[in-house]
């Protein structure tokens, strides 16, 4: 991992996490949100520049919907939106929670690595100097179990 700033010091980038209504879906190659109803939603104007909005599983989300579980559907609506550096995602959580494909938004867990502190959100909230590290993005994938 490449990193600027002091040795050994690494932040990470905190999403807003979301959960979409059981009706929308975020649709990552045309990067906008699609209910049932053939309503799209484009969430980029109320978004700072490189924000970037992920699914929670990005594998679940290619998966046709009567193929998954009930547990497996409500974990494919779930969606980070990844924001810059210099925009705590406390600024944006009620732009999140107010747009019409979000049933409820919260912001994501604060990681700390083994043998530090854990972060404070008032720590976190501040914006991080330019010379800080390179960001660091978590994802998981689960292995496609049914064929």
């Amino acid at each position: 991992m490449a990193s600027r700033g002091k040795k050994n010091e690494t932040t990470f980038r905190i999403p807003v996490v979301a959960l979409l209504r059981s009706n929308w879906q975020f649709d990552a190659d045309r990067q906008v949100f699609t209910s049932g109803k053939r309503r799209v939603f484009s969430p980029w104007t109320s978004l700072p520049a490189d924000s970037q909005i992920v699914s929670m599983v990005p594998r679940l989300a290619q998966v046709p919907k009567s193929r998954l579980t009930a547990a497996e559907r409500r974990l494919a609506r779930y969606v980070h939106i990844v924001l810059p550096y210099t925009v705590s995602p406390e600024q944006i959580l009620g732009v999140v929670q107010a747009w019409p494909s979000v049933s409820e938004a919260h912001v994501g867990p604060r990681p700390a690595l083994p043998g530090t502190a854990t972060p404070s959100p008032s720590a976190s909230a501040a914006a991080p100097t330019p010379t800080g590290p390179a960001p660091v993005v978590l994802s998981i994938s689960i292995p496609n179990r049914r064929k």
